[in-house]
């Protein structure tokens, strides 16, 4: 009997636990990393439950870490998306120009997103359309993409 009850506690305590989980912003503390010269760098991590990125402590560039070189590199955007410049950070020391400063990221809503698609689906664009032009349909999407963007500037949703 203590079996079957503990059995049917567990799913529900699952459930009820998982109801009050909550995301939050990333945790800000400043944080000690050693590059692989020995130079120690304080940088920070920013974000929150649906995206994050490091960035140094002092100046608030954004930063990328490269696992098989194990150092620290500026980034820029590019795309809304932060590639590596390759420059190793180092505190100190002047960023390059391209280097992402005070980034946040473009957040665009879902809603907005899907709409467009179902536009674009009502257009008349279908399955058979794409694979016949490929390139026609993906520029109507970049085109979609661009302007949403465009339109979420700055809006955080």
């Amino acid at each position: 009997m203590k079996k079957i009850f503990l059995a049917a506690l567990l799913p529900l305590a699952v459930c009820l636990f998982g109801l009050c989980s909550y995301a939050g912003p990333a945790f800000d503390a400043p944080i000690c990393v050693t590059q692989p010269d020995g130079s120690v760098i304080e940088i920070r991590k920013r974000g929150d439950e649906r995206g994050s990125w490091y960035e140094s402590a002092k100046g608030a560039y954004a930063l990328l870490y490269d696992a098989n070189t194990k150092w620290w590199y500026f980034a820029a955007s590019k795309e809304g998306r932060l590639v590596s410049l390759g420059v190793p950070y180092r505190e100190g020391e002047p960023a390059p120009l391209p280097a992402a400063k005070d980034y946040r990221p473009v957040r665009v809503s879902a809603r907005r997103v899907s709409g467009e698609a179902i536009a674009l689906i009502k257009s008349g664009m279908t399955s058979v359309d794409y694979a016949a032009e490929p390139e026609k349909s993906r520029a109507a999407m970049r085109e979609i993409a661009e302007r949403t963007a465009d339109e979420a500037e700055g809006i955080v949703v």
